[in-house]
């Protein structure tokens, strides 16, 4: 299956028919792997976060921001790392700013960056502009929250000189990693946004539901406001990020951090690790010790309404002396595609005095969630769709027992294909192409019968 060539998530309840399905639902594992890369320079502190990455030509750009917790805000740093493979990062020497009297660092922005007193700006994303009209200092674009609760823009033409732009004149907060692109298929720039709803009391906004919303521009400056993202009938909860990110031509995803609060401290706060230097946190504010975070998966075709899965798909993982805290299970934006599987970064150290380290985490090609059955065979129904091509490919996995089959209909013609069985991310299924040709542009009925198997996309 190729990108942008008509694969689908087969959980997308946009091609599903869930009351005529009974297969079951699961959301996705990721796999941990091997760190990746360690913020252990004097001028990176002990918080590194909001790492974003991309490719860009033959090298991966990625930015973070850089301080102390111990410090105000005003002392962000925002730094720049680079690969050739996404796994083997350089932190190059740009002599752009000083630390310590010294230019030999990978510091692109710093508090000389902010002219008016007591400002900051923080949550810094960079995107690189496939708009065709895009001036050319404005390749690289880039979104920062700038207190009190505004968004301004910034510009490059190569990445790493970056000016300061315009504020971006939209209602919001602002305060967490807001995401942009340019979609190629709406001819719009669309951006996803830190909202707030159920304020009580506007003089503590931390007793506020947090929430995702969307925005949209054909110029980059004067902008659309969508408001809330609509999960349908999914329970109200907190999203702190959102990693909002196209996949494929018709496919968004998202892997927004759950923000859950605990009323009070307890007995399991007791007994997770790191109990005395939570009780420090609080002293600051009680939601840096009663808060954890986790990570969800979403799904949209069209950037509007959403499937929002709330089984976590990241945990903090077993108990050690820095998780289980707020701040765990915050993906890095972007992702690297190898050997079959979609390559995330996560970081460790969460409130503590050892660096910041990030970890590669890997999920299965379109694994992130997957129908299946156990034993007793299940029926996966799609709603009626136009087929496209005269052969059709799957995402699959069976044990040796198991297997999957198609049955594709339309009008008086139904066609079987055999029990197929494997482990594939690419396989096509077993139906002749001449038949299936007969059936190109015309609306068909798919069912998907399988047992002891997982199916995570097609290909239509």
């Amino acid at each position: 299956m190729k990108k942008n060539e008509g694969t689908n998530l087969i959980v997308n309840d946009s091609i599903v028919n869930r009351s005529k399905t009974n297969a079951y639902l699961s959301v996705g594992q990721f796999i941990e792997g091997e760190a990746i890369l360690t913020f252990d320079k004097p001028w990176e502190g002990d918080h590194c976060v909001y790492l974003n990455f991309f490719k860009d030509g033959d090298i991966y750009r990625m930015y973070y921001l850089a301080h102390s917790v111990k410090k105000p805000l005003d002392e962000l740093k925002v730094c720049y790392a680079e690969s050739k493979d996404g796994f083997h990062w350089e932190k190059p020497e740009l002599g752009l700013r000083y630390y310590n009297k010294s230019k030999a660092n990978n510091i692109i922005l710093d508090k000389t960056d902010k002219p008016e007193e007591g400002d900051f700006f923080d949550n810094f994303f960079v995107f690189k502009d496939t708009n065709p009209h895009c001036k050319k200092n404005q390749l690289y674009k880039a979104l920062a929250y700038k207190n009190p609760y505004k968004l301004e823009c910034y510009f490059s033409n190569d990445g790493i000189h970056f000016t300061k732009g315009y504020p971006i004149d939209v209602e919001g907060y602002f305060d967490t990693l807001n995401t942009c692109f340019y979609d190629n298929n709406l001819k719009r720039y669309v951006a996803y946004i830190r909202g707030l709803h159920n304020i009580v009391d506007k003089n503590d906004l931390n007793k506020a539901t947090r929430d995702i919303r969307r925005i949209e521009s054909k110029d980059f400056k004067n902008w659309k406001e969508s408001g809330q993202l609509d999960f349908g009938n999914s329970d109200d909860i907190p999203l702190y990020t959102n990693n909002v990110m196209k996949l494929y031509e018709s496919t968004y995803i998202g892997l927004p951090t759950r923000y859950i609060e605990r009323p009070k401290w307890n007995d399991s706060f007791e007994k997770l690790t790191g109990r005395d230097t939570r009780l420090e946190r609080m002293k600051v504010h009680p939601r840096y010790g009663l808060a954890i975070t986790d990570c969800l998966f979403m799904l949209s075709s069209d950037s509007k309404k959403w499937q929002r899965f709330d089984e976590a798909i990241l945990t903090p993982g077993l108990e050690n002396e820095s998780n289980w805290v707020y701040g765990d299970c915050y993906p890095a934006y972007g992702y690297i595609e190898k050997d079959g599987y979609y390559h995330f970064f996560l970081r460790r150290n969460q409130w503590s005095d050892n660096p910041t380290v990030i970890y590669d985490y890997k999920i299965r090609k379109d694994g992130f969630a997957y129908y299946f059955a156990k034993y007793k065979e299940k029926v996966i129904s799609l709603k009626r769709l136009k087929l496209k091509n005269n052969k059709i490919f799957m995402n699959f996995s069976t044990s040796a027992a198991g297997y999957i089959r198609f049955e594709i209909s339309c009008d008086n013609i139904c066609l079987k294909s055999e029990e197929m069985f494997g482990d594939s991310l690419n396989r096509e299924i077993s139906i002749d192409e001449f038949q299936l040709g007969q059936l190109i542009d015309k609306e068909v009925e798919i069912k998907i019968y399988l047992k002891d198997a997982k199916i995570y996309s097609i290909s239509i």
